[in-house]
């Protein structure tokens, strides 16, 4: 369409310029879709149509470019991939399927951590959810991409049994999820404290339409319960008893009966405080870039003042899976290579540096004008960077919140491959540019 464009381009052209109006339109609602997770049917939406600047398609026009874009980033997928990396995975029921999202996490060339979505799809055999058929479509996935489980340095995902028999299975070590653990450290925790399991069943009590009714005519606050799979809500919960306390009608016979005196009401405030902390933690742990040892480290301080955590949360304790490789790498992010016993040496064989990534050992004569010149580099680390290891599952759950979003009530009928082309562009988003699209449109 350009034949002249290699004289007309500048130093300042990108090729971009020169890219077809219809794939450029194409990219326009992918983003929209993809990245807005919007339904396929709104290209077909007249409202929408009215309000935008990008021509219309129909919908099955979109859905075969977006399987399309998706094969090529896919084959970009296995040019990334090298040859050690982690897999991060956990499922997820809906709709009467039961979907598995496995993420690679591993260092690039630039040595900068790198977070790959692999795959969303069902099991090889939906019949059956037992650690064999997981290791089967695990295997299946990893052939896919010219790789085998030599590739896989370790998993990393929920402490269930399930998980521990499938690193069984593979011969893999698996890093059990560190908000996991938490979680039920604090569960058991919480469970010393009858009051609350009272509060919670008063907020349950405020939630029932009547008794709900009532309560907005004096406050706009609504009543929140604990959720039995995140200790947070508990925190959440008590925050707002203490919040709505001043409004509950004390009159009412239901109410009075699960009402707290005011030994316990101080009993509760002095929990609150050491919550808190725990909570601050919780999010804490929800930050991508921590690592192994930061997340012992934080354990170890919670352990000191609640020594029957350790049953969750020491480095020995009965559900951890591989104790012996995490205290490897914990080891190594410290520094304390030469602590390193023979069983964690061995634990760590595929983390060894290759003999030509070794860096060369660095000598500097004197020079009284450089702090430190005469530094001299005699041991190196003989294992690669280990920061890119992972010590939580929750960039998996977090994609199950964003899944619970494009999969909604309304978009129930959206074919499962279809779906797992979506996720797969979304979390992906950095390997179709506007020049992918086009090439896929050809």
């Amino acid at each position: 369409m350009h034949p002249d464009w290699v004289t007309k381009q500048t130093a300042q052209c990108t090729f971009e310029k020169y890219l077809r109006p219809k794939s450029s339109n194409i990219y326009g609602w992918m983003k929209k879709v993809v990245l807005n997770c919007q339904p396929l049917s709104i290209v077909e939406n007249q409202i929408e149509l009215e309000f935008t600047t990008l021509k219309p398609v129909c919908r099955r026009t979109l859905k075969s470019a977006i399987s399309k874009v998706y094969r090529l980033a896919f084959e970009q997928v296995m040019e990334l991939l090298p040859q050690s990396f982690c897999l991060c995975f956990d499922a997820w029921t809906e709709n009467s399927f039961h979907f598995v999202a496995i993420y690679a996490i591993f260092n690039d060339l630039e040595f900068k951590k790198r977070t790959i979505l692999l795959s969303f799809g069902t099991l090889l055999d939906e019949s059956n959810w037992t650690s064999a058929n997981y290791a089967d479509t695990v295997i299946a996935l990893l052939e896919s991409m010219n790789k085998s489980i030599e590739n896989v340095i370790c998993l990393v995902g929920d402490n269930c049994a399930t998980n521990r028999s499938l690193s069984n299975l593979l011969g893999l070590p698996l890093i059990g999820c560190a908000s996991h653990k938490l979680n039920l450290a604090v569960e058991k925790y919480i469970q010393g404290f009858p009051e609350i399991q009272i509060i919670n069943q008063l907020m349950i009590k405020l939630s029932t339409p009547l008794k709900m009714a009532k309560l907005r005519l004096r406050t706009p606050l609504r009543p929140i319960s604990k959720n039995l799979t995140r200790w947070s809500s508990c925190f959440n919960m008590l925050e707002r008893f203490f919040e709505i306390q001043e409004y509950l009608d004390i009159t009412d016979p239901d109410l009075a009966l699960l009402m707290q005196n005011c030994v316990q009401i101080l009993q509760i405030k002095t929990v609150m405080n050491e919550l808190n902390l725990l909570n601050q933690l919780t999010v804490y742990l929800q930050n991508p870039s921590l690592t192994l040892l930061d997340a012992r480290n934080c354990f170890d301080r919670v352990i000191t003042t609640h020594p029957a955590m350790k049953q969750y949360l020491g480095s020995d304790a009965k559900i951890v899976h591989s104790p012996v490789f995490e205290n490897s790498v914990v080891k190594v992010l410290n520094d304390k290579e030469n602590d390193l016993t023979v069983e964690e040496r061995l634990s760590l064989k595929k983390l060894e540096k290759n003999e030509s990534t070794i860096p060369a050992i660095l000598s500097f004569d004197r020079n009284p004008y450089i702090c430190g010149a005469s530094t001299t580099i005699n041991n190196p680390s003989k294992y690669i960077d280990l920061t890119f290891i992972p010590p939580t599952s929750n960039i998996v759950e977090r994609l199950f919140s964003l899944a619970g979003r494009i999969y909604c009530d309304n978009r129930k009928s959206l074919d499962n491959s279809t779906l797992e082309e979506i996720i797969f562009l979304n979390q992906n988003k950095d390997l179709w540019k506007e020049i992918v699209v086009d090439k896929a449109m050809k």
